[in-house]
């Protein structure tokens, strides 16, 4: 779809006082007035400080993965209640895998489908569309980023820990509700390798302690 398509890294990005010079890998030097990062999460990976110290035999993140038929047959943790988290574990599942999805949430939230119905006038208004998804607030925080940031810091903060949480679409709900095991409202306390298996620890809200045992781990965690 794009005729000139150059595969090239950029070493370094200046801002001047009209545009942006890029510094690519190559040694070119190329001026903009402007520039658009769309450059996914690749470079952006979190792994918890709890699983950071596994051998990468054991330990993976989720954007590493395209391909999951080197995991059939194994058993596999999942670390995670967001999409990523929530593809792969369905994804896992029907590449034959055994999979656990271990996360804090007691609940799993999944996006409503698709509805031929029409909503009410009132619905509408109440839930405007915006790049966020539906809802006023959504509107807000997708129009109006500018007043956004005029808001207390610590309001903002707040908002961002709270507003759209963790959720997957609705096209993989069956693929994981009654098919992957779950292990939710549990937290992550340490993780460690034992006879070629990775024993994670965690602990529930009521303070009950287990373990969860699984050839691999995949970090679901942003």
């Amino acid at each position: 779809m794009i005729p000139e398509l150059e595969e090239r890294m950029v070493a370094g990005l200046d801002r001047l006082p009209v545009g942006f010079r890029l510094r690519l890998d190559d040694g070119e030097v190329l001026a903009a007035r402007r520039v658009v990062l769309a450059i996914g999460i690749t470079h952006f990976s979190y792994v918890p400080p709890e699983l950071a110290h596994l051998p990468s035999q054991y330990l993976s993140h989720s954007f590493q993965h395209h391909e999951l038929e080197r995991f059939t047959g194994r058993n596999v943790a999942v670390i995670g209640g967001g999409a990523s988290a929530l593809d792969l574990a369905g994804l896992l599942r029907d590449a034959g895998a055994g999979v656990q999805l271990i996360a804090r949430r007691q609940s799993l939230n999944f996006h409503s489908g698709p509805s031929d119905d029409k909503p009410s006038w009132w619905k509408q208004i109440r839930h405007l569309r915006s790049g966020l998804g539906p809802g006023l607030r959504s509107r807000f925080y997708s129009d109006a980023p500018a007043a956004f940031y005029y808001l207390p810091k610590r309001l903002r903060l707040e908002i961002v820990r709270t507003a759209l949480g963790p959720s997957g679409g609705w096209f993989i709900k069956e693929k994981v509700m009654g098919r992957v095991s779950l292990v939710l409202g549990c937290t992550l306390e340490r993780a460690e390798v034992q006879n070629g298996s990775v024993h994670l620890h965690v602990c529930a809200l009521d303070g009950t302690k287990r373990q969860v045992v699984a050839e691999h781990v995949i970090a679901g965690t942003g």
